[in-house]
Order: C-alpha cells, then sequence, then structure tokens
C-alpha cells in the first residue's frame, strides 16, 4: 500500500532537509518515535543506517531503516523491515516561492495476517504523518529545530 503526506515549510530546501533527516532529533517532532539515532558513523548518506523504537497504534515497535538515495536537499529515501512488514520512506522536497514543499511517500508490504488490516492501517499511518509534519512545520518556523 501506498500513503503520501504532503505541507509546506517557509524555510530554505536545505535547512528542512537538514532537520527532517537528522534522526537524533526526530523524537522532537515524530509523535511515534521514543528513541532514534543513527547506528553508524556520519556523514549519513547511502547506506547509513536509522535505528527507532517508539509506538505505532498502541503496538511497541523497533526497526532499522537503511538509506538507499540520498540527494540533499532534494530527496532521501529509505527502507527496512521489522516483524513482517516490510517498508520504504520517500522524502522529497521541492523549493516553492513561500519556503519547502514536502512530500512523504511510505510504501509498505505487510505479509500474512496484517494484510486485511491494510486499509485502517493506511488510514492511520497517514493520520500520524499528517500531524507528524504539523508539529515539524511548526517547530520548523518557530526556530525551535536546527
Amino acid at each position: 500500500m501506498r500513503v503520501q503526506s504532503q505541507i509546506t515549510v517557509n524555510r530554505p530546501s536545505d535547512q528542512v532537509f537538514a532537520a527532517i533527516t537528522d534522526a537524533n532529533i526526530t523524537t522532537k517532532w515524530a509523535s511515534a518515535t521514543e528513541r532514534s539515532w543513527w547506528v553508524t558513523p556520519p556523514p549519513d548518506g547511502v547506506g547509513s543506517v536509522r535505528r527507532a523504537t517508539g509506538t505505532v497504534m498502541g503496538q511497541p515497535f523497533e526497526n532499522e531503516a537503511k538509506v538507499i538515495e540520498h540527494d540533499p536537499p532534494r530527496r532521501q529515501v529509505m527502507s527496512g523491515q521489522e516483524s513482517g512488514v516490510k517498508f520504504q520512506v520517500a522524502l522529497d522536497f521541492v523549493p516553492e516561492a513561500d519556503g519547502t514543499h514536502i512530500t512523504v511517500t511510505s510504501d509498505i508490504q505487510l505479509s500474512g495476517g496484517m494484510r486485511f488490516l491494510g486499509p485502517m492501517i493506511s488510514h492511520k499511518y497517514r493520520q500520524m504523518w499528517d500531524v507528524d509534519l504539523a508539529a515539524f512545520k511548526r517547530m520548523m518556523e518557530a526556530g525551535e529545530l536546527p
């Protein structure tokens, strides 16, 4: 299933890209994430691995995601797998007159008994990204994120 969320942040693309792809500050704006960090040493780029823990829809999660595309400040794609769920999340950044337009495209493959929950998971996951992107926008525009 594919889930997309979008928002425009009134800040330059390089700043928006740097903040939203920084695993070390994800917990400030991502509601489901309790811990997030880079497993691999800097600089971050293709092959870098991010680890995260948290709770999604009442269920604890722990996953690793590997950066498979890294084109600052235009695009970053990460992929991973956790408990029978394969995922790929693409972040695309387009400069606009009023800031930077962000599109988050998540491709999620559910296996086993989870497949029948796809529509519900898709809806909740989109809601989560919408809320989190709104928090990210507010914090970026207020100068609360680097």
